[in-house]
């Protein structure tokens, strides 16, 4: 951080931290002539309050204020800002509008636990014929904690028609984070997971397309809780559902997917 003054010295400058980064800055009016000082940053911020007290015994009379400015935290663009959303469904089982040959893209806001115990479902669209599972598992491949996801052919694993990913780098840390799953049908089938907008995860089908050229047969599909899930998955509720469910489950529809250079 660098400071700069004008043809004048600041009387005094200081800083502090509340929450955000929060600080404070101060100069002195003489008379018609204003002491002032000006600062340089990297990065924005808000002006959010201002006090002034006056030092009327002064010879010139005296006023100082105090300047209170808070971190304006720049947002990265998301990663599905080029999208077009096609609907919002709440926690719990919804009926199913998306047309199911057609690559798809889900998003949601949610906390993530600060450790697995059990499996638990994150989302879930279509059953043991053809379905899209999301969610956790207490114990993956590697021993640990995995997120894992699957589209296309619903049935036991492992199918040449059922695109996979599984991945222990998820954010066990209690805190709200942003999950984009997309999956592409075909060329080949494809299903891949994306938190806080960085590629996590990904798999391929080994036939050319899912199963049917479908990521869903439809039934029962659910966000949280409930719902019908593929062979082997359960439906058992994200922890803390619903209150950590912090945004609806945004669906964009119809041949969407998450572009390349995300």
């Amino acid at each position: 951080m660098q400071t700069r003054a004008n043809s004048f010295s600041p009387r005094w400058m200081s800083f502090l931290v509340l929450g955000t980064v929060l600080f404070a800055s101060a100069w002195v009016v003489n008379g018609s002539s204003v002491s002032a000082h000006s600062v340089s940053f990297s990065t924005s911020f808000e002006e959010v309050n201002k006090t002034c007290t006056v030092n009327a015994e002064a010879d010139p009379v005296e006023m100082t204020c105090t300047s209170y400015w808070k971190g304006v935290a720049e947002q990265p663009a998301s990663i599905t800002s080029s999208l077009t959303l096609s609907r919002s469904v709440g926690p719990g089982t919804f009926s199913h509008a998306e047309a199911l040959d057609r690559d798809i893209v889900f998003e949601c806001d949610v906390v993530f636990p600060s450790s697995v115990g059990e499996d638990v479902m994150l989302f879930n669209h279509g059953a043991g014929g053809r379905g899209t599972w999301v969610g956790l598992m207490a114990q993956g491949a590697s021993g640990l904690p995995v997120m894992t996801g699957r589209a296309g052919d619903g049935g036991r694993l492992p199918r040449s028609g059922t695109a996979r990913f599984e991945t222990s780098d998820i954010p066990l840390d209690g805190q709200v984070h942003n999950v984009v799953v997309d999956i592409r049908i075909a060329g080949p089938g494809r299903i891949r997971l994306f938190i806080d907008g960085s590629l996590k995860a990904q798999g391929f089908s080994t036939d050319a397309a899912l199963q049917a050229n479908q990521f869903s047969g439809g039934s029962n599909p659910a966000y949280g809780s409930g719902g019908s899930t593929p062979n082997g998955k359960t439906n058992r509720e994200w922890p803390g559902f619903p209150q950590t469910l912090m945004s609806e489950l945004k669906i964009y529809d119809g041949g969407q997917l998450v572009p390349s250079t995300a």
